[in-house]
Formats: C-alpha cells, structure tokens, sequence
C-alpha cells in the first residue's frame, strides 16, 4: 500500500473515534433546603452491655425426641441483675470455621425475683431454633442479653 493512501483511513478512523468518545457534562444544581429530603440522627451513644447486668452460668442443648437426633434448642441459664426491665436471649451457632449455623431467640423475658428479697434469681430460658442442628455442625455458641426496656 503506498504512504499516500493511509491517510483517508487514518482521517476515517479519527473522525470515527471522536465521534463514538462519550462527551463528559457538568452539570450545576440550585436547590435551597425546601427541595432536600430532610435526615437525623442522634450521633453516637455508647451502648451499655447488659451482661454486665446479667450473669450467665450455663448453656446446655435439648435433642429432638425423634430419630435424627439433633439439637433442637438451647438452655440458658442466667442470672438478671435488675428485676424492673425485659429482656431478649438469643442464640447464635457457628460452626467451627466462624459460619453462621442457625439463630434463634425468645423476647419478653421478665427477671424472676425472690419473693422475700425481691432479689433477682437464676431462670433458664430455653431458646427452640428453627429447625433441629446437626450437632457436628456445632463449633461455637454467642449468647446474646439485649435489655428491651431501659
């Protein structure tokens, strides 16, 4: 091909590219507060961790009463340590690597009390999960105390 006739292929891919090159826009916006959704918060508050409050002593699993038999819950035993509130346990098992295995929790639990002292006493709360766990699939439990009302 001789140097003289590259040049109306170079000239037609040049125009080409500058035609299919997307143009880049600014774009200027004038909105007073009336035209933005308005938001809040209120910033960061320190949680208090209500185990603190609360003592928990054991967990122990219940099997399923049929074949196979595989954990169908957990019992824990715990100790409140203020009586004028409710609480929610829950219970997260993990399998030996960190995975999440199942979850469950039971919600409204009042602290039972000495009925002489008034003193909170050690109860059991038993969380049912879901459905029943293969107990080889259990590496780690968390128990979780959340206070419902302050």
């Amino acid at each position: 091909m001789a140097r003289g006739s590259r040049a109306p292929i170079l000239l037609a891919l040049l125009a080409l590219a500058a035609v299919t090159v997307p143009g880049v826009f600014a774009v200027q916006l004038s909105l007073n507060s009336d035209n933005i959704a308005r938001v809040g918060g209120t910033g960061q508050v320190a949680v208090l961790d209500p185990t603190v409050n609360a003592t928990i002593d054991s967990v122990t699993f219940t099997v399923s009463t049929t074949p196979p038999y595989y954990l169908s819950g957990a019992n824990v035993t715990l100790t409140f340590a203020e009586a004028n509130t409710t609480y929610t346990v829950v219970v997260n098992i993990y399998d030996s690597a960190g995975n999440p295995v199942t979850s469950a929790m039971v919600t409204g639990i009042t602290p039972q009390t000495d009925a002489t002292t008034g003193a909170t006493v050690q109860q059991t709360v038993t969380v049912n999960f879901p459905s029943p766990v293969d107990p080889r699939l259990v590496g780690n439990v968390e128990i979780l105390v959340i206070q419902e009302t302050p």
